[in-house]
């Protein structure tokens, strides 16, 4: 990625591009939509004819569609999706077929938009919808990869198995829909994208990161720890992000456990698995903690980031996907305190934005967190890694990472 991109530049010597992001389930907790809108307003302020599309839109107040043209679909759904939210479980098969319902209804809504010319970019889709939608219609799409791949291993983007005529009919779709020519992927890291072409190697895929929206201001310290509760005068570790199974909670516990620094562990994230960090906590028998078991809203997301004094990523080393965490550890200018395999082993010493430690090592955790503790307190008004940080956040900020997204949209042959 070159962050030396001229946006304005670019646009004088080509024709500007007319895009539509379509983000369905928008409406949904936990969803891309922030990305979905960030992305549009980015694209708007670099010369871009932009639309927004979605389903139901969560935030009838955003201020980005007072500017961009937002259109919601089917808003009608968001009462009868709270209804089911409270039992997914018991609903999941109606809560599936309302999921396959808003997002075709989208792709109708976007076809207008197909047969002028515009190129529909999607953030989240059903794979077999998309794909039946490039067959059908003159579509020039791509796709966010925003999940695990889709490899040959029979593991689906939700992470279940696939039966092989599951498996075998999926990939004849994918390779129908990449062979016309107009549907590409985008991964946000090399790793997924050569994953996937093992799968596909025909595919039109190709790497671009995920944008930093940059705060025009982030709270102090005290001020974040404040309004959570949180104690003022002891280490804060931010272990932030959905609850999934394979992060290494036990480890986190015990290094917090024999750290002499006393740090006070923060884990904030939806529980979407048994990985409940409260049931590390225990089993460890270290209480110093605060978990928060659900989906944050924005506002707590600003304060905790600014509450923390690192984040804490304890993936397992094969962890190859692209890490909204790390680039929002950047945004908010916290160093992280990563495990060192397939992603975070470059990318965290490449960037200098935090330090690594070996998957399960207990005393080596244990002592980084020191590190991280012994950097505060030797020079207090600096942050430990400030200068990576700033670097890596105007690196991925949107304002450089759009004009890679032009020149995708270019190369497909958007017309004006």
């Amino acid at each position: 990625m070159n962050s030396d991109i001229d946006t304005v530049g670019f646009l004088r010597r080509f024709r500007v591009v007319k895009i539509c992001v379509v983000s369905p389930y928008a409406h949904l907790s936990g969803h891309h939509w922030p990305n979905a809108v960030q992305l549009a307003e980015a694209l708007e302020n670099a010369g871009c004819e932009v639309r927004l599309l979605t389903s139901a839109r969560p935030d009838a107040n955003c201020p980005a569609c007072a500017t961009i043209r937002c259109q919601s679909v089917v808003a009608w759904l968001n009462p009868i999706y709270k209804w089911l939210d409270h039992d997914r479980k018991r609903t999941r098969v109606l809560f599936a077929f309302l999921q396959n319902f808003e997002n075709a209804a989208v792709m109708m809504a976007a076809l207008p938009m197909v047969f002028s010319g515009w190129h529909l970019h999607f953030i989240d889709a059903r794979h077999f919808l998309l794909t039946l939608y490039v067959i059908l219609f003159p579509v020039r799409a791509t796709y966010l990869l925003a999940g695990p791949c889709l490899s040959g291993a029979d593991i689906s983007p939700s992470g279940e198995q696939k039966t092989p005529w599951k498996k075998r009919f999926v990939q004849f779709l994918f390779e129908w829909a990449f062979r016309t020519g107009r549907l590409r992927f985008n991964c946000e890291t090399d790793a997924v994208r050569d994953n996937w072409l093992v799968w596909l190697p025909f595919a039109q895929i190709q790497t671009i990161p995920v944008g930093i929206q940059i705060p025009e201001k982030i709270a102090t310290k005290s001020e974040a720890r404040k309004a959570l509760g949180l104690p003022l005068d002891q280490p804060v570790f931010l272990i932030f992000g959905t609850h999934r199974m394979d992060k290494d909670y036990q480890t986190v516990a015990r290094a917090a456990k024999i750290c002499p620094d006393r740090p006070h562990l923060l884990f904030a994230g939806p529980l979407i698995s048994d990985n409940d960090p409260k049931l590390a906590l225990d089993q460890q028998n270290f209480h110093d903690a605060t978990v928060l078991n659900q989906f944050v809203s924005d506002e707590m997301v600003d304060h905790l980031f600014a509450a923390c004094d690192a984040l804490i990523l304890p993936y397992p080393a094969d962890f190859d996907r692209g890490s909204v965490v790390l680039l929002q550890a950047a945004k908010y200018l916290r160093p992280v305190i990563a495990t060192n395999g397939v992603l975070f082993g470059s990318f965290v010493p490449d960037n200098e934005v935090g330090i690594l430690y070996e998957c399960g090592d207990v005393e080596q955790l244990a002592a980084r967190m020191s590190q991280i503790r012994q950097m505060l307190l030797a020079d207090a008004g600096k942050l430990p890694f400030e200068d990576g940080l700033l670097k890596t956040r105007l690196k991925y900020s949107w304002k450089t990472i759009v004009a890679e997204y032009i020149a995708h949209f270019q190369r497909t042959g958007s017309k004006g």
